[in-house]
């Protein structure tokens, strides 16, 4: 990955643009384990998706 597509990932995370891991791996045309690691590296937290809690029967 070149410096500007790491900088361009970089601003991606950085500004909360709610860009899921999955989405910038079809964005930069890489795995999500290598965008995983990259964040890792640069100290980036990724958006993770949350699961909905079961609703009761008067939801």
């Amino acid at each position: 990955m070149t410096k500007v597509q790491l900088n361009k990932l970089k601003k991606a995370f950085d500004y909360k643009d709610n860009i899921s891991l999955r989405q910038a791996a079809k964005k930069f045309d890489i795995s999500q384990q290598i965008i995983s690691k990259l964040l890792k590296k640069l100290q980036i937290t990724s958006r993770k998706k949350m699961k909905i809690p079961d609703g009761t029967e008067t939801q």
